[in-house]
């Protein structure tokens, strides 16, 4: 009895622990456009109190996108739904003497819509 419920607690282990670890990470959505388009609306429209930064933080800076995913929205005019994690950096108020500023990152979804003549328009979806 005893090496049953071992085994049997050995196997639960097992099944929960390793499927995780072997899992692969989602790839990123190489889109250059939509990045850039991304990058621009979160650097100049976006307000600071979207990236839920410490209360303390100083000196925010966007630097980078990584796009999740992309997907067609319904409808004939061709917008997409983007999720995309925004990559920034701060410094808290109390440390403001650090060579490396701390990294922060958070994923918003984005809704991409075409603008004429030619662009791309870009807003923060509440979905």
């Amino acid at each position: 009895v005893f090496w049953l419920v071992t085994s049997l607690l050995v196997i639960i282990v097992l099944y929960v622990v390793v499927p995780p670890l072997l899992a692969k990470p989602e790839p990123l959505i190489e889109n250059e456009k939509v990045n850039a388009a991304i990058l621009l609306y979160a650097q100049t429209q976006l307000p600071v109190s979207t990236f839920e930064l410490p209360e303390d933080a100083t000196k925010w800076k966007v630097q980078s996108v990584k796009i999740h995913k992309l997907d067609t929205l319904p409808g004939v005019q061709g917008n997409q739904k983007a999720a995309a994690s925004i990559i920034g950096s701060y410094y808290p108020a109390d440390q403001q003497d650090l060579e490396e500023p701390l990294t922060h990152e958070i994923k918003l979804n984005f809704t991409i819509g075409k603008k004429y003549p030619e662009g791309i328009s870009v807003q923060l979806a509440k979905f």
